[in-house]
């Protein structure tokens, strides 16, 4: 998905829960990234440091979106050529995205045992963590009721 796509898609909460928008963020970074034609390492800097706002825009108030885009972003500020700075954002952006994703994962099997056969949960959120939590206690065949 395109830089513009994704961030409209935030803002429009069509992508929703804060590790969600997170990792859409920072995979729309590695695209923009791998799609920058330019060969002058501050274009470069410049180019990312504006697409990375325009993300954080979209949420101003989503702390998992800002800081999951600094994360990447930080990335640039020690190399001295395009290729590396790519690299090293390419890298950042794979590592957030496979360390939120077993955070989800974790929280779920940890949460999912403060959840007893025959609870009544309720949620009204859209936090993939809170929903992995009733999946993963369902998966263990706990018999639960769920109203959002």
């Amino acid at each position: 998905m395109l830089l513009s796509e994704t961030a409209e898609s935030i803002k429009n909460m069509e992508i929703r829960g804060a590790g969600r928008i997170a990792r859409a963020a920072v995979e729309a970074l590695a695209d923009y990234a791998r799609s920058l034609d330019v060969s002058d390492p501050a274009v470069f800097r410049q180019e990312m440091k504006k697409a990375a706002g325009i993300l954080i825009e979209t949420r101003p108030t989503a702390v998992s979106l800002t800081n999951a885009v600094r994360s990447v972003i930080r990335a640039l500020d020690e190399f001295e050529s395009v290729e590396a700075a790519k690299k090293a954002v390419l890298s950042r952006a794979t590592e957030f995205i496979q360390r939120s994703e077993h955070a989800v994962e974790r929280i779920a099997e940890i949460g999912a045992r403060h959840i007893s056969d025959g609870d009544i949960l309720l949620t009204h959120c859209n936090s993939e963590a809170a929903l992995g939590c009733i999946l993963e206690a369902h998966r263990q065949g706990k018999d639960i009721e769920v109203y959002a």
